[in-house]
């Protein structure tokens, strides 16, 4: 990707996902800043050493190393307050999914609310915010998104689709629709 990979992480919040994997739902948080910590070890050390509390590493290198010092940048989805703080304190920024506007205001009003009450790294530089909008997207929605300091949209293939099926398979006339409709928004 020379240098254009972005890393999207969540810690989840389906109970049957985590018990087919024989994990603990109470464990996700600790697990999501172990992982987060031992992907950095292994993009920035010569011979990569951490040990959390559930991630070991000593003695393993990964290659090719990542093209940007540092690693791709680390995006950290979830609205719940141990999700915001993780993105704060560990991510490069923050997602959010299904935003509207008004929404939108409420949860960038919040996040830099907290941006304060946490330690932020200064490598990890200002927290990028990125959101999923849904509803009807025009030039308008943009500019509310962009005065909100959102610093990028992220859309799914069927921008109108109802929520309950913002997942499901798009044909590829309507993804091309969707693309040219998005690109008259922009400047």
């Amino acid at each position: 990707s020379h240098g254009r990979l972005i890393v999207g992480v969540g810690a989840g919040y389906v109970e049957a996902e985590f018990a087919a994997m024989g994990v603990e739902l109470a464990e996700r948080g600790v697990r999501m800043d172990d992982h987060i910590d031992a992907m950095r070890a292994l993009w920035t050390m010569d011979h990569p050493h951490y040990s959390g509390q559930v991630v070991q590493i000593d003695g393993v290198n990964a290659y090719p190393r990542p093209v940007r010092r540092g690693g791709p940048p680390i995006v950290a989805g979830g609205v719940s307050a141990p999700a915001r703080r993780r993105a704060i304190a560990k991510a490069n920024g923050w997602y959010c999914f299904q935003t509207t506007p008004e929404w939108a205001h409420e949860a960038t009003q919040v996040i830099n609310s907290e941006i304060n009450q946490f330690d932020r790294p200064s490598e990890l530089g200002p927290l990028e915010i990125t959101m999923t909008p849904v509803g009807p997207f025009d030039t308008r929605v943009r500019e509310q998104y962009e005065a909100l300091g959102v610093s990028r949209l992220v859309f799914l293939p069927g921008l109108d689709a109802p929520s309950g099926r913002r997942h499901d398979p798009v044909p590829v006339d309507d993804i091309l629709r969707t693309i040219d409709q998005l690109a008259s928004t922009m400047p």
